[in-house]
């Protein structure tokens, strides 16, 4: 199993931009025939460091995450 991990910093950081984005990434599993697990998190924290959105997805080999 392969799980890939990515992060994200928008340009409009807004609670409705961010939620957009994070419905977005969910509709994947519906066109992605390889994905077998995806988990999409937003940012608590507002800090500066801070990432706004953590899209964790898992996939059954490379081949499958690079399809």
């Amino acid at each position: 199993m392969i799980t890939h991990v990515v992060l994200f910093k928008l340009k409009d950081r807004s609670v409705q931009s961010v939620e957009k984005a994070k419905d977005v990434l969910l509709g994947l599993k519906s066109k992605i025939p390889f994905l077998r697990y995806i988990e999409v998190g937003t940012d608590v924290l507002h800090s500066e460091r801070s990432y706004d959105i953590a899209l964790i997805t898992k996939f059954d080999s490379i081949e499958d995450l690079q399809a």
